[in-house]
């Protein structure tokens, strides 16, 4: 009697810990759907998280604009911002960031970044259909490039999407020749204190600036300063992902991502 008491006991045991194990797989399987944080979805169907969108038009469209959805999938609520930078703009344009309220237009190069005023509020799962980020071209021909940060206030959850405007000159095309004509190599990487920049052209002038993933510029530096010292120290800078970028006539030329690892 106690021999089958035990057997039954143990197999009780047996399917128990099976029965955790089950849960717990299903728990991770749960919360790791919620790892990004925000899923940026254009088209209705595709995320475009980190990517590149173009809108197409001339220097007399009165008004360019490219819609986004932004989807809250972190498991909690959340206060959403956005911020809009400008990465190149052209002299004489305007624009304009919607988010849940659509503000006056500015004219590009006056708030190089500019975070929203107003803060939506997204339960988990919720969608947000009001964001449209707005170029004027004012018969002014160019490409200009926006990146737009979507971040969760008092979190460390953001991400972004960068779209380019073309105005009487095609943005896909102009970035392309211009990466290939341009360019420039960064060692090490990863680095621990300083890297060392090696241009492959001769250029009179512009920056060199280093930025985090939010956009912020951590590190700035005259091109001519490079000729003489190419060290640009890292000290005070967090280990993560940052981006080098040549900058010229207010145009980003190149630019290559670097990690920093101690």
């Amino acid at each position: 009697m106690f021999k089958y008491l035990k057997i039954l006991i143990k197999y009780n045991k047996n399917q128990m810990k099976k029965a955790l194990l089950s849960l717990c797989i299903v728990l991770f399987i749960y919360f790791s759907g919620f790892s990004q944080g925000l899923k940026i979805i254009d088209q209705g169907t595709i995320v475009v998280n980190g990517t590149s969108l173009y809108v197409n038009g001339t220097s007399s469209t009165s008004d360019m604009s490219k819609n986004v959805w932004i989807q809250n999938i972190s498991g909690q609520t959340l206060d959403i911002k956005v911020t809009r930078k400008e990465i190149t703009f052209v002299p004489g344009t305007l624009n304009a960031t919607c988010w849940e309220i659509c503000p006056p237009s500015d004219t590009a190069g006056v708030y190089p970044e500019l975070v929203s005023s107003t803060t939506v509020t997204m339960a988990d799962s919720a969608i947000e259909y009001s964001f449209s980020g707005h170029l004027y071209p004012e018969r002014n021909s160019g490409c200009s490039h926006y990146r737009y940060i979507f971040f969760g206030v008092g979190t460390n959850i953001t991400d972004s999407v960068d779209v380019f405007f073309s105005h009487g000159q095609n943005c896909a095309t102009s970035v392309n020749q211009i990466e290939s004509e341009i360019s420039f190599d960064v060692f090490p990487n990863p680095a621990t204190e300083k890297i060392s920049i090696s241009l492959n052209e001769n250029i009179n002038n512009g920056e060199l600036i280093i930025t985090n993933l939010l956009g912020i510029v951590v590190s700035r530096r005259n091109i001519t300063e490079l000729v003489t010292n190419n060290e640009i120290s890292l000290s005070g800078l967090s280990n993560g992902i940052y981006i080098v970028s040549l900058i010229s006539d207010n145009k980003k030329l190149t630019s290559k991502r670097i990690q920093v690892l101690r």
